[in-house]
């Protein structure tokens, strides 16, 4: 195994747009911070609603209280080991029909590792009200 470096500074996630898929890359680290090249396993990876906080795994980052959204956007990806990137993958997620103001990405090998993203996002509605709208009163 080659120690990488990721990208400095990380790349962050930004706000999203309901109705529209998006790519995101997903790197395997190893416990120090760097790529673990020789990676190739079988993941699925989940769009989390973490807008509630019950109990916090700092050694997984994920909490017991974020739930899938609805309907959930789940799938499988795979790390293989003829990939070039060597550890990293970009993953397509499908249009989320909802807006979400606190999302997370979790992805779990098997029943044994999970980790979740550090950053979370938005998914913003894909149409803005027109001016005005977002206060106007309807009278009787």
């Amino acid at each position: 195994d080659s120690n990488f470096p990721l990208p400095t500074p990380i790349p962050h996630i930004y706000t999203k747009l309901a109705g529209t898929g998006f790519n995101l890359q997903l790197a395997a680290l190893k416990t120090d911070g760097t790529r673990l090249t020789s990676y190739s396993k079988t993941v699925v990876v989940e769009l989390l609603d973490s807008s509630v906080s019950n109990v916090f795994d700092p050694a997984t980052n994920c909490d017991s209280g974020w739930v899938s959204l609805t309907p959930p956007v789940s799938f499988s990806a795979d790390f293989a080991p003829s990939n070039p990137n060597q550890g990293v993958i970009t993953v397509m997620f499908p249009a989320v029909l909802n807006a979400y103001g606190n999302v997370r990405v979790r992805v779990k090998e098997g029943t044994t590792k999970t980790g979740c993203s550090t950053d979370y996002f938005a998914i913003r509605p894909s149409a803005r009200p027109p001016p005005g709208d977002r206060f106007r009163i309807a009278g009787p």
